[in-house]
């Protein structure tokens, strides 16, 4: 049977009618699908032969549908396929849509950011408390719920050996640097420098390395460790925030931090300090920040228009009145300054 191009009206035990495929792996497929007896609609992961056979799939299964937490996609059913060897797991659809749509194109402002990584790393904490990795975490799969970040795709969970390492998996553009090698294994620190990538996405809209290029050169930039600087894409994020960022980025497992928690707790603590900064687009222009009010301040906007090959006019505005804002003159810098001038602008509107 090839789950991945069941017809749609196909009904799984006689309770799950399948609708749509959602897409999959080679873990399995995912549809949305219509549950008869709650009459709700519901996502239905089919897990492949070849991994159920294993043994440990139903475990963790079992595992997933025991974990409760806010932060993570509940597991509604765990079974098995009617005469078939064929393993699946049931969790709710949500509405919402995922993280990557929502902080595209230009990021989000830190203190949002902060607040939905503390949610995914308590959802990730209680996953590898309960002994498993998740090896698939990005933007994608985090779910925007009613008043939280919702952690998903919990298929892709796996126990973790004696070793405290399980099969290799993952995005390209979230992965750890030591996956993408040969006979490399996951693990809670590889878990970690995707969640450290994902609030690299949330804070500037891209990711560490281009998913824009080829597959083959993100492999090589990857193994080179060649990710691109957060505050170079993002200039506006405080240095504390890149630093803490830069640390589970590391291409040593043993430098990042020692738990997503710790992670998710070190980036709420430099997100903070300062004045709240968030990109955004204006035609037209080079590179827009909007500053939002702070310590009796008013809202700020800074913005870059591109005058010639040569220089660009970077302008300081008072939200509301337009006028300039006082000891901001306006600036004619080289484009190869831009991102340096932000970053001190935005460093002297917060002292």
């Amino acid at each position: 049977m090839n789950l991945s191009e069941l017809p749609s009206g196909t009904t799984i035990n006689d309770r799950y009618e399948l609708k749509r495929n959602l897409g999959g792996g080679a873990e399995g497929s995912v549809y949305g699908a219509h549950d008869r007896h709650l009459d709700i609609q519901v996502a239905v992961k089919l897990l492949n032969p070849a991994r159920t056979g294993d043994g440990e799939a139903w475990r963790e299964a079992q595992l997933l549908e025991q974990l409760k937490s806010r932060f993570l996609l509940p597991v509604l059913n765990a079974d098995v396929v009617i005469e078939s060897d064929i393993r699946f797991i049931v969790t709710p659809v949500m509405e919402g849509g995922d993280l990557e749509a929502f902080a595209a194109p230009c990021g989000l402002p830190a203190s949002k950011v902060a607040l939905l990584v503390e949610q995914i790393a308590s959802g990730l904490e209680r996953i590898h408390l309960a002994g498993m990795v998740h090896r698939d975490i990005k933007p994608g799969n985090v779910l925007r719920g009613a008043d939280a970040a919702v952690l998903g795709d919990l298929g892709f969970c796996h126990l973790l050996d004696g070793h405290g390492t399980a099969p290799a998996n993952g995005t390209f553009c979230t992965v750890a640097p030591e996956i993408v090698r040969s006979e490399s294994r996951c693990s809670k620190q590889t878990d970690i420098y995707s969640l450290a990538v994902t609030a690299f996405y949330l804070l500037s809209g891209e990711y560490p390395i281009d998913h824009r290029v080829s597959k083959v050169a993100q492999r090589d930039a990857i193994l080179a460790g060649a990710t691109r600087e957060l505050r170079s894409i993002a200039p506006h994020v405080t240095r504390a925030i890149g630093t803490v960022v830069r640390k589970s980025l590391s291409s040593d497992p043993s430098q990042r931090h020692a738990s997503a928690t710790a992670f998710g707790n070190a980036l709420a603590v430099a997100a903070r300090a300062g004045r709240d900064w968030q990109r955004v687009g204006h035609a037209d222009h080079l590179h827009c920040i909007h500053g939002a009010r702070y310590a009796n301040r008013g809202e700020v906007q800074v913005c870059s228009v591109q005058i010639d090959e040569r220089s660009v006019r970077v302008t300081s505005r008072l939200v509301g009145s337009g006028r300039q804002v006082p000891g901001c003159p306006d600036l004619c810098v080289r484009p190869a300054d831009l991102t340096s001038t932000l970053q001190r602008l935005t460093a002297d509107f917060d002292r």
